[in-house]
């Protein structure tokens, strides 16, 4: 029997980009499949369009809501999830599948209310309510989300988790119940055809860090580390790209732009086509405190890039120590300095990792395996 699913994400063209090979074997498999797409005010009406013309062209409707993924206004929370309730009232799916953390929160428990028979949860990395740190006001706001976050859980029928680490964390936490199952998949995939195979360039090497500019995702050290090794000579070049947003941890431009000059590290903002960049580098980096299963280092891997990052959740998961990357510990800049030194000391590491790489993106971290994998556990067959 054929099923109604109904995607929801937080973020529109994440759904497009990210999550479509979920989408595209349910429409494979012969199931009708609706998106609900989260947009803000700083979308513009053309981005919408061109979304929507996508999903219309492979065969799914796009509906929108409007939400901020980074906000904490509780009015404006309150008449996101209310909208969520009505959509789903209306679209009376039978199955609806929860991207990100705060899609979770909205629309498993409406899901829930309307009752849904199979709501799963596809938790991408458990974000800003299990970072460490944060002043008074930040732990009052975590301490309610990580509340809220549970009680939307426990009425899953299928928690996906992209790492063990998140998956332990919330069953010893009581997050998931008796009546939900769970998994881990390998991250959200990447196509293998989208970024295919580049050789490393050879010459000077050229370190590059994709994320957004806040504290978390490791920016303070990348900036530290190219500072230190910056100061022992001219033998390398550090990218960073990233947008900006409203993250409790984020740096503001003037903030950013200070600490690059100080670093001699190039801003290049954000993009919506990662590939130019990966391209052009020899080293990806990613200094993270937590990860569900990092996209962009998926990105590098298959491109065939060398990758340093964290002995953190999900950073850890993506990578095998020694092979294709290097793993450095959390919140440590001379560690990640040092980790730099090895592949300008030893540059034959960039040609011989980044190959690796390559070998366990095919192997481990192909998009259609792992749409295959979820849409399998949600009974999708």
């Amino acid at each position: 029997m054929k099923s109604h699913l109904l995607v929801v994400d937080g973020s529109a063209r994440a759904l497009i980009r990210v999550r479509w090979p979920v989408l595209s074997i349910a429409v494979e498999r012969g199931h009708r499949v609706t998106a609900f797409a989260g947009v803000d005010r700083n979308m513009m009406d053309i981005q919408v369009d061109n979304v929507s013309e996508q999903f219309a062209t492979r065969g799914v409707a796009c509906h929108y809501w409007e939400v901020n993924r980074q906000g904490m206004n509780p009015l404006a929370d309150l008449t996101a999830f209310l909208q969520m309730v009505r959509f789903i009232r209306t679209m009376r799916p039978d199955a609806v599948l929860a991207y990100s953390v705060k899609s979770t929160l909205y629309a498993c428990t409406a899901a829930w209310l309307v009752g849904v028979p199979v709501i799963a949860a596809q938790l991408t990395g458990l974000g800003f309510l299990f970072e460490p740190g944060g002043g008074p006001a930040d732990r009052v706001v975590k301490a309610v989300g990580r509340r809220f976050l549970k009680a939307a859980l426990r009425r899953t029928t299928l928690v996906s988790f992209q790492n063990t680490d998140d998956q332990e964390l919330l069953y010893r936490k009581g997050y998931i119940s008796e009546r939900s199952r769970s998994i881990v998949v390998n991250g959200s995939g990447v196509d293998l055809d989208e970024f295919p195979f580049t050789p490393p360039p050879t010459g000077k090497i050229q370190f590059l860090m994709i994320a957004r500019v806040h504290r978390s995702k490791g920016v303070h050290e990348y900036l530290e580390a190219a500072k230190q090794v910056n100061m022992m000579g001219n033998w390398a070049s550090f990218i960073l790209v990233g947008p900006l947003d409203d993250h409790p941890s984020a740096l503001n431009l003037t903030e950013l732009q200070d600490l690059c000059r100080a670093s001699g590290v190039t801003y290049l903002g954000g993009t919506s086509d990662v590939r130019q960049y990966l391209e052009k580098c020899s080293v990806f980096v990613l200094p993270s405190y937590r990860e569900g299963l990092p996209r962009t280092v998926l990105e590098a891997m298959a491109t065939g890039r060398a990758v340093i990052t964290t002995d953190a959740p999900g950073c850890r998961s993506a990578i095998v120590a020694g092979l294709n990357g290097l793993i450095v510990p959390v919140r440590n800049a001379e560690a990640l300095a040092n980790a730099m030194l090895q592949f300008i000391q030893r540059p034959e590491m960039v040609q011989n990792m980044g190959q690796a790489s390559r070998t366990l993106a095919e192997e481990k971290f192909a998009a259609r395996a792992v749409g295959e994998a979820l849409s399998d556990a949600m009974g999708l067959y």
